[in-house]
């Protein structure tokens, strides 16, 4: 792949069509099951032995004596002949921009692919600002644009709701820690009034809880590690990444992006065709990187999408 495709539509066409090509090389399959399997069934677990018979890589033998190049070249080969029509890819490309919350990305695309933006395209703005608010721990914020679109999604997930109110105490926590006053008041006052009538209900909750409490009492520099996880900014990324799914849940969407699926499905059908000990190489890149000289370019000058933004400590 050369550096120009690596601009635009064309970087994630290309991406796409090796990714297609892996998978379906590995599954001897066509591509409408991408397409056309049922919600109702994993694309990554299929379980009836006549479909797992037909999706993995048709070849006999096992791969030990066999030659490694001309294993690799008949893999290639097959990668090779898989031809994805670029309607499909833009399509799965505008589902995971939309379900993943980057409006301003989808709309470049849909410019530049000359396509509507599809799925839930109503709420993209308010995910994204959700998700960036959640990420900069304003999440008394968060919670009041969750209730805006719909008041019913943390009344009905009592889970995800005392994730939210646990990270709201953890700032409030950080915000007492780091202050010359040490008042302890407002996170105790919070979590009393917040956390404590819910989290006897659950064990998951009394643990989590009585850990965020632990805050309070050691030095931030001597935390165990499962003290250290309450601070890691990924404990708002996978919160962030849960809401974003209630939210698409909520308006009858996919709680997540087809390209997700198919990414589990390529990974299936490289495990299965292992076991049955089909002749594939003895390694696949899946071919999203992109090459060396690229990455050293982006990491000079950032992705400018704007989008993203790095989290509050």
């Amino acid at each position: 792949m050369n550096s120009e495709l690596l601009e635009g539509p064309d970087a994630a066409h290309a991406a796409m069509e090796l990714l297609f090509g892996a998978a379906v090389a590995a599954r001897q399959d066509d591509t409408s099951f991408l397409f056309s399997v049922p919600s109702s069934r994993p694309l990554y677990s299929p379980t009836d032995t006549e479909a797992l018979s037909d999706w993995v890589y048709q070849s006999s033998g096992n791969t030990a004596g066999t030659d490694p190049a001309k294993v690799a070249a008949d893999f290639e080969e097959r990668c090779a002949a898989v031809k994805i029509s670029k309607p499909q890819i833009n399509s799965i490309i505008m589902d995971y921009l939309v379900a993943e919350g980057y409006p301003k990305a989808a709309q470049d695309f849909a410019r530049e692919a000359n396509i509507q933006p599809s799925g839930d395209v109503d709420t993209l703005e308010a995910r994204k600002d959700i998700k960036l608010a959640i990420y900069g721990g304003r999440i008394k914020e968060a919670i009041g644009m969750i209730n805006e679109i719909n008041p019913l999604i943390l009344e009905q997930d009592q889970s995800l709701h005392f994730s939210l109110l646990r990270l709201q105490l953890i700032e409030l926590i950080k915000e007492c820690n780091h202050s010359d006053e040490k008042d302890i008041q407002p996170p105790l006052q919070f979590a009393t009034d917040n956390l404590a009538p819910v989290a006897p209900t659950n064990p998951q909750f009394l643990n989590d809880l009585e850990q965020t409490m632990a805050l309070l009492v050691f030095d931030e520099a001597k935390l165990t590690p499962p003290l250290e996880a309450i601070l890691d900014p990924q404990l708002r990324m996978d919160i962030a990444k849960q809401v974003n799914e209630a939210i698409l849940r909520a308006n009858g969407e996919a709680s997540g992006a087809r390209l997700i699926e198919i990414l589990k499905t390529r990974v299936w059908a490289e495990a299965q065709a292992r076991k049955l000990g089909k002749l594939i190489p003895q390694k696949i890149d899946i071919g999203l990187d992109p090459p060396q000289e690229v990455e050293l370019e982006r990491e000079g000058h950032g992705d400018g999408n704007g989008e993203d933004q790095t989290m509050a400590g």
